[in-house]
């Protein structure tokens, strides 16, 4: 995983200084020799060239209309047009040929415009046909399949949010599995966590153990892949692990749960005093008690509240996952008020 890392920040900071030195000799005088007939010769390669092409080479395939339609747009020009073209270009213009000097001035008129047409209109054009994952709810990984994290990531399922149920013990991943949920058997601190994920790549992580430290270790390793603004874990069960100058350290974990008060220990036992989980409007009345764990934004992004951050202001059409009592007053086996507890 860390080989493959660092072979693609390679590849881009190649790609990247070689732009540098293909443009670093390129006669400003070239760009000058633009004229109607390249702009006209670009507009064709834009609309005419590659859609039909591509339109051609999908005949027989399975593809519709909109899936064809999006590849023949779709088609940047980049590195390997810029190098032939500072090539060829001086090769031409010295061998005689007239028209030479006009390849290069051409080529970057092309990179320019499908550079610019393509990146801009790949996300809405994608909307548009309902080929795109982005507007779709983002995928939430949940790392232990303790009874609540069971319950939890059922709730979400039935609710659309994509979730995957990370655990080592198949046992433990039977409830969620007969529910319907993805469920991935798999020690996500082995090499082969990767390869595990690959079926269903999440977006956000919670690491829900009861052991504190694996699960900082689950955040700490996956947070170069998915972010470390997305990878979360329960509150440790000791507060001074998150004092700002004795506790572990923010680099070395992911982003607490909640408010710092939900610890493994303290959401199994609401779990097991009759709490459930809830998906509910941010705009409908909650009941006493109510603790919001995450949002689910109109557009499909999820938001998982922490101490660590500030959250979002929730619209209107913004769906909460609570963790709500059974009653309005959910008493401990000692007779405290849950409600109560986590303030």
């Amino acid at each position: 995983g860390e080989l493959r890392r660092f072979k693609e920040s390679l590849v881009v900071l190649l790609v990247s200084c070689l732009f540098v030195v293909l443009t670093a000799d390129l006669d400003l005088a070239v760009l000058g020799k633009l004229s109607l007939p390249i702009l006209g010769l670009t507009a064709a390669i834009l609309f005419v060239v590659r859609p039909a092409a591509i339109w051609l080479a999908t005949l027989r395939s399975d593809l519709s209309w909109r899936e064809r339609l999006f590849v023949g747009w779709i088609g940047p020009r980049g590195i390997v047009a810029a190098a032939v073209a500072g090539l060829a270009g001086p090769r031409l213009s010295a061998a005689g040929y007239a028209g030479g000097d006009l390849i290069q001035p051409t080529v970057f008129a092309v990179i320019v415009a499908t550079v610019l047409a393509h990146g801009f209109s790949l996300a809405p054009l994608a909307r548009r046909f309902g080929l795109s994952t982005a507007a779709d709810t983002q995928r939430l990984a949940v790392v232990g399949a303790s009874p609540w994290a069971s319950d939890l990531v059922i709730v979400l399922h039935r609710a659309g949010v994509p979730v995957v149920l990370v655990d080592t013990y198949p046992g433990a991943l039977r409830t969620a599995r007969d529910a319907g949920v993805p469920t991935l058997q798999v020690e996500l601190l082995s090499r082969h966590a990767e390869e595990g994920l690959a079926d269903h790549p999440p977006d956000h992580l919670l690491a829900a153990t009861r052991d504190e430290l694996y699960n900082a270790l689950v955040c700490t390793r996956l947070a170069p892949e998915l972010g470390r603004e997305r990878v979360y874990q329960l509150a440790p069960s000791a507060d001074h692990l998150l004092h700002v100058d004795t506790g572990v350290s923010r680099d070395a974990r992911g982003k607490v749960l909640g408010d710092g008060d939900l610890d493994f220990d303290a959401l199994a036992g609401r779990h097991e005093a009759g709490w459930g989980f809830v998906v509910a409007g941010a705009d409908e009345d909650h009941a006493e008690g109510d603790l919001s764990l995450l949002s689910i934004g109109a557009d499909g992004t999820l938001e998982l509240f922490s101490a660590d951050h500030e959250a979002r202001e929730a619209s209107g059409d913004t769906r909460l996952l609570v963790l709500r009592p059974a009653t309005a007053k959910a008493l401990n086996a000692d007779g405290s008020d849950i409600a109560g507890v986590a303030g």
